[in-house]
């Protein structure tokens, strides 16, 4: 059976909202990059960016969480990256892509949280990779296993080619997860960074913050792009690595004046009333880990 929809008929079927309608949606403080066009389908706000080499869709959860799924629309193909925490987020994901009429070339996985691989059973059948150690980490780690886990492959190269656009991919250990990669499109001025940074939202406490922020700062000093697709919220510029640098700086800060999680959440949310994913304070206890 062909599952492909034409996509002007996914988005009659899923109607379309305004700019203003999806940043009130998403918080008015929420940074928007470059020239970008918002559409409201079912379960997400979508976000798409247009290059001349190329596209990028972000679909951002209309959850808690603002989860996101990337994808990078190239000339002859495209790439999808995360899958969400929920597959009703990833069957929508992927029934966008296969609307664009090319076909999905690669699914890749940016860390091992659930909220990041949870989706990942609607996309029984593509190729999906991810590097070994994140292979490793979703296979022996705490969470859920998705049921196709044997599907995804691993895939350590640093330099990829997937839909007509060349690819580099980075690898960071020990910063908001024990392993994640970043995947920078240059042709496109794009680079997709996950959870290495939130946008408008609050940060999970991570692995260790020290190293976190020195991995953003050498980022901040290498990378050329206009435009980062992170891990929740909406797509950003250059700029938002240092707003994670200040965030993670005065985060660290609020940590070492608090005696736990209940006094640290209080300060939070005077310093950053207005932020995403609220269900994140509830974590902030492995900041005490």
């Amino acid at each position: 059976m062909n599952t492909q929809i034409s996509r002007r008929r996914f988005i009659a079927a899923t109607g379309t909202g305004s700019v203003t309608a999806a940043a009130a949606m998403l918080g008015a403080t929420t940074t928007q990059a470059n020239a970008a066009s918002h559409q409201s389908v079912k379960n997400a706000t979508l976000v798409s960016i247009e290059k001349p080499a190329g596209k990028s869709h972000t679909f951002v959860t209309n959850n808690d969480g603002r989860v996101t799924i990337q994808i990078l629309e190239g000339p002859t193909g495209s790439i999808l990256m995360d899958s969400g925490d929920a597959p009703e987020y990833s069957a929508e994901a992927r029934a966008f892509a296969e609307s664009l009429g090319k076909p999905i070339e690669a699914v890749l996985l940016s860390h091992d949280h659930p909220d990041h691989t949870g989706g990942l059973p609607s996309f029984t059948g593509l190729p999906i990779f991810t590097t070994s150690g994140i292979l490793s980490n979703i296979q022996n780690g705490p969470f859920p296993k998705p049921d196709n886990l044997a599907e995804v492959k691993a895939l350590d190269d640093t330099e990829v080619s997937f839909g007509g656009l060349n690819l580099r991919i980075h690898t960071y250990k020990d910063a908001e997860a024990a392993e994640q990669i970043i995947v920078e499109a240059p042709e496109m001025g794009t680079a997709i960074l996950q959870d290495l940074v939130y946008n408008n939202a609050y940060f999970f406490p991570g692995m260790n913050r020290v190293n976190w922020i020195d991995v953003l700062s050498d980022l901040r000093s290498k990378l050329d792009v206009e435009t980062l697709l992170v891990g929740h919220g909406y797509p950003s510029s250059q700029g938002e690595l240092t707003a994670a640098i200040d965030y993670l700086s005065e985060y660290n800060d609020m940590v070492a004046s608090s005696s736990g999680p209940d006094e640290l959440v209080t300060k939070m949310k005077e310093r950053w009333p207005n932020r995403m994913a609220q269900g994140i304070l509830d974590l902030q206890g492995f900041a005490f880990r």
